[in-house]
């Protein structure tokens, strides 16, 4: 996979911060990732250890918030190392840089939202709110797990994900693919 000038930038920075913190960046569940949609490559990290919901993918020419619609451009405004040093900052400080919202979309998106469940190996179940139709998460076999890796309603992608994930050496143990049920 090819990084991109601006994210290899953002992450010499947001990997910088966190050391003069004493954080490692592998506390923070980060991994290279492809846009489904675009193709772009990226870095995906969270801004609070074990929650998905500060969930942060960096790309080329923009930043997206999982779960969101909000995008922030890096640009002459906003570099890469600018934006890296905000989020090291709120990783240290642990509060999670959020996207702004408009009151109209924000009502319109929460009525459109569903609560989705799943129970991990371990026992542990994980709820949470989406617009999306998930079928399936991907999620770790190991006792501390609490939060899914992979979202989607595609079987034969999750299964593949999970695959991908298990061959990995620095996400931690195996992953498999469980249902994933709505909460009424």
């Amino acid at each position: 996979m090819k990084i991109p000038s601006n994210v290899k930038i953002f992450c010499n920075h947001l990997n910088a911060g966190l050391e003069a913190a004493n954080l490692d960046i592998e506390d923070f569940y980060p991994c290279w990732i492809t846009n489904n949609e675009t193709g772009d490559n990226g870095f995906l990290f969270m801004q609070i250890k074990g929650d998905r919901e500060t969930g942060v993918e960096v790309y080329e020419d923009r930043i997206e918030f999982v779960g969101h619609t909000v995008s922030l451009m890096l640009d002459n405004e906003l570099p890469p190392s600018i934006a890296a040093v905000m989020f090291a900052v709120a990783i240290v400080q642990k509060e999670p840089i959020v996207p702004p919202s408009c009151p109209c979309c924000t009502e319109e998106e929460i009525q459109q939202k569903r609560r989705l469940s799943f129970t991990f190996p371990n026992g542990k179940t994980h709820s949470f709110l989406t617009h999306k139709k998930h079928k399936y998460a991907v999620v770790s076999t190991s006792k501390e797990a609490s939060l899914g890796a992979f979202y989607t309603d595609d079987y034969a992608k999750a299964v593949k994900r999970a695959n991908h994930y298990s061959r990995q050496n620095n996400i931690g143990g195996q992953f498999v693919v469980v249902e994933i049920k709505e909460l009424v």
